[in-house]
This record gives structure tokens, C-alpha cells and sequence, in this order.
């Protein structure tokens, strides 16, 4: 059709390092990221070797944008990454995402450590609004310790899995509480509101 490139006009292959990419303002952006992209008349690829948002640390990661020639394209970002919980944690409760405080997490007091895998598919828009971000998540964590869960509890030895999209999160594994070993789960929907939740505990 007539204004439209065909795919083989251009392609553009190139290595990157120290990119600064942002993702959804007003959350920080991505810092250090190295790797390598392709470009063509209708898709950009890039490949991310590593990077860092804060204390979380990019691994294997890609971002690719389809369809660049159109007003609404959308960028689907698979990534895996190591971190502190506390850090992700933190990173999904600051403004606009509000993800964790009112859930009674302390989010900067959990200990532990998480390898997180996840997929978002990101609207290019210059208005974004939040609800029109796709995510699917998942975490194992190691070693996770909250202090006051509830304001009631004390959790620690943690081993944890998290799935997390835009309906809710499960959460489960093995622990303890208060000192007791336990089995845990935790289904937290984000919607309708009032928010809720189910918990289910076994001693073990």
C-alpha cells in the first residue's frame, strides 16, 4: 500500500551498551543495559544481555516492537532478572503501582532473594494509563524473611514461587511462622474492590 516500506527496504543490525530505557514513568528506568538489535521496515529487536533497574539485575531479556509503522504499536518485553525481594518489592509499590502496602507487606523489610521471569506488553502511547499494561510473572524466592506480616506474624525461611498478572497473585511454599514450619499458600485478587484474599496454612 501506498506510504508503507516494504520489510526487506532497510535492515540495521547493531550492538547498544549503557542504554537508559524507560519503561512506564514515573518508575526508574532501566540503566546499563548492553546487548545487541535488528531493525527492519517492520520490527525492532533488542537483545539485552544484562542491565539494572536499581538493585534488580537484568539478565536475558528481549524487547520487540512489531508493526513500527503503525499509531498504536506494542512492545512486548520478555525478561529474567535476580534481585532482592525487598527490591522488587519496592520497585512494584512505589507511585503509580501501589501493589504491596495495602496489602500489610512491609515491602523494605522482606529478606530474601528471587529469580523473576516475566512477560509485559506495553502500549506505545504517549498517555499510557496503567490498566493498559499486560504483565504475567513469576518468581522463585529464596531465604524470605518478613518481620511483621500482618503486624502479627514473624515469616522466615522462606522458600517461596509467586505468579502475578493483572488479576491477582498466588503465592505458597514452605516456612516458618512464628518460629512453626508450615506450608503456605495466599490468593490475592486485585479486583473487585474490596480487595480479596484467601490464605490457607498447614503445620508440617
Amino acid at each position: 500500500r501506498r506510504g508503507e516500506w516494504p520489510p526487506d527496504s532497510v535492515a540495521i543490525d547493531f550492538d547498544f551498551a549503557n542504554l537508559v530505557a524507560h519503561y512506564f514513568r514515573p518508575l526508574p528506568p532501566a540503566t546499563e543495559a548492553r546487548g545487541a538489535g535488528h531493525v527492519d521496515a517492520a520490527r525492532l529487536t533488542l537483545d539485552i544481555a544484562g542491565g539494572r533497574v536499581g538493585d534488580i539485575v537484568l539478565r536475558e531479556s528481549r524487547i520487540v516492537i512489531d508493526e513500527l509503522a503503525k499509531p498504536r504499536s506494542v512492545a512486548v518485553i520478555t525478561f529474567t532478572a535476580a534481585t532482592p525481594v525487598a527490591a522488587a518489592l519496592t520497585l512494584v509499590d512505589r507511585e503509580p503501582l501501589r501493589l504491596v502496602r495495602r496489602l500489610g507487606v512491609p515491602a523494605g523489610d522482606v529478606g530474601g532473594d528471587a529469580t523473576v521471569r516475566g512477560r509485559l506488553t506495553v502500549p506505545l502511547l504517549k498517555d499510557l494509563k496503567l490498566d493498559e499494561i499486560g504483565f504475567d510473572v513469576e518468581a522463585a524466592m529464596a531465604g524470605v524473611g518478613i518481620p511483621r506480616l500482618f503486624d502479627r506474624f514473624a515469616l522466615s525461611r522462606g522458600q517461596l514461587r509467586l505468579k502475578l498478572d493483572a488479576k491477582g497473585f498466588d503465592v505458597g511454599g514452605d516456612a516458618a511462622l512464628n518460629g512453626i514450619p508450615v506450608r503456605a499458600a495466599w490468593r490475592q485478587e486485585f479486583a473487585p474492590t474490596p480487595v480479596m484474599a484467601r490464605y490457607t496454612v498447614a503445620a508440617t
